[in-house]
């Protein structure tokens, strides 16, 4: 198990953990993408150079 988030009971912390949410998840797709341009050799991930090769065939 790992740790446990307990969440918000008032209005005002609900609608900004929905919004940091919201936002957080665009986040985690480009910190992604500048990941694996960096790394290019990684399959995992989507937007390297393997797949610059392949666009431009």
């Amino acid at each position: 198990r790992g740790s446990r988030q307990i969440a918000p009971k008032k209005t005002k912390l609900i609608q900004q953990k929905k919004l940091l949410k919201k936002h957080s998840s665009g986040l985690a797709a480009v910190t992604e993408k500048q990941l694996a341009e960096k790394a290019g050799h990684l399959e995992i991930l989507r937007g390297g150079k393997k797949d610059k090769k392949k666009e431009s065939k």
